[in-house]
């Protein structure tokens, strides 16, 4: 694991797929809180195996606890590239999101991003003062 960024209480790395079998059994019941019915933690260990999403961990630098996991995708679109975070699940939020939001965007503007892409609840509106709702997902099971 890389260690992106750190404050004296909390470690980002993000994890290679070349380690994600190694992390992916302390890890496997968070990513399942983020299931839908489109994607599930099957889909995301997948997709980090192949290199396609990157999984970035937040972890507690005295207990060694994982207090959030996180997947991240960088998508191409025809002007621009996005860094979109697919999924997120974790604790203790007020702790780790400035951080994480630093280290996600210093991230993706080193991959070149133009911009980040959040898809989640509403509630993300309230947290992240600085993002401002685009569009909205409207889904319908056919």
């Amino acid at each position: 694991m890389s260690n992106t960024h750190a404050t004296e209480d909390l470690s980002f790395s993000i994890v290679p797929p070349e380690e994600i079998d190694n992390i992916w059994p302390k890890i496997k019941n968070q990513v399942k809180r983020t299931n839908d019915t489109v994607l599930n933690d099957t889909d995301v260990y997948n997709y980090l195996k192949s290199g396609e999403y990157s999984l970035w961990l937040v972890a507690d630098n005295k207990t060694e606890e994982i207090i959030i996991v996180s997947t991240l995708a960088i998508l191409q679109y025809p002007r621009n590239l996005v860094c979109r975070v697919v999924t997120l699940a974790g604790s203790r939020l007020e702790e780790w999101l400035l951080g994480y939001l630093f280290a996600i965007e210093d991230w993706a503007r080193s991959n070149d991003c133009s911009y980040i892409e959040v898809e989640g609840r509403k509630g993300w509106v309230k947290k992240l003062t600085e993002y401002k709702v685009d569009y909205y997902t409207l889904r319908k099971k056919l």
